[in-house]
């Protein structure tokens, strides 16, 4: 396994892909499902969440799930890992999960939380059916 440094000069195991978990086939073997969850912290815990309720939901099915977040990513992060590393793999559905780019972000100038750009979206995005099914599933 290779290491790729992550935020806080903390060391992940990473695949030979540099992506988190074991090695697995980049060629899509017939009939899998591969779903990439892509993020940061709230992607990692996603996926290994995910993972353990689509095995106990569909036990015949074959499913991968690529867990490609990490803590400390970006949105600009994973857009750039979704055209370098991740669109080869074929995925079937992308998750995408980020909650740093969409916090109040500190100004240096003032002592205010501005609003992101990105806060409506996170609003609305609350109120999805999708959202509050993934509420139920983790």
């Amino acid at each position: 396994l290779e290491h790729e440094r992550i935020p806080h000069n903390l060391l992940q195991k990473t695949n030979s892909l540099g992506l988190p978990g074991e090695e697995f086939p980049v060629e899509k073997p017939p009939g899998e499902l591969r779903i990439v969850v892509i993020g940061d912290c709230a992607g990692v815990s996603l996926g290994d969440r995910l993972q353990t309720e689509l095995a106990r939901l569909y036990p015949g099915r074959r499913i991968r799930l690529i867990n490609a977040s990490l803590s400390g990513y970006s949105i600009l992060t994973s857009v750039r890992n979704i055209r370098l590393r991740l669109q080869r793999l074929e995925p079937d559905l992308f998750i995408i999960c980020h909650i740093n780019d969409l916090e109040m972000v500190p100004v240096a100038e003032a002592d205010a939380y501005p609003m992101t750009p990105l806060m409506p979206l996170k609003i609305a995005m609350y109120q999805t059916e999708l959202y509050l099914c993934l509420r139920k599933i983790v």
